[in-house]
């Protein structure tokens, strides 16, 4: 089965290579989409900051400095560019 990785390197070519694989099967098609998805939700959440973190800086936020949830969002903006989420549609 292709992985995520393929797809971020090619994701055109993997495309092309999960269609010819699925042929007219709309179901196995989905299971590819999903299991690239699974993939990608992975990886992004190993790289996530903690919630402990998101915590903080929300707190910080409430009293009025945002610094640290502006902090936090950029890396989870930053994340989300890094592994974009697959659509074979």
């Amino acid at each position: 089965m292709l992985d995520y990785n393929e797809w971020l390197k090619d994701a055109v070519k993997t495309k092309k290579l999960i269609l010819d694989a699925c042929g007219s099967d709309p179901n196995l098609y989905q299971n590819y989409e999903e299991s690239l998805i699974d993939e990608c939700y992975r990886l992004r959440k190993e790289e996530y900051p903690s919630v402990i973190e998101f915590i903080d800086a929300y707190y910080w936020s409430c009293r009025g400095d945002t610094s640290l949830m502006d902090k936090y969002m950029n890396t989870c903006d930053n994340i989300k560019d890094k592994y974009p989420k697959p659509s074979l549609s």
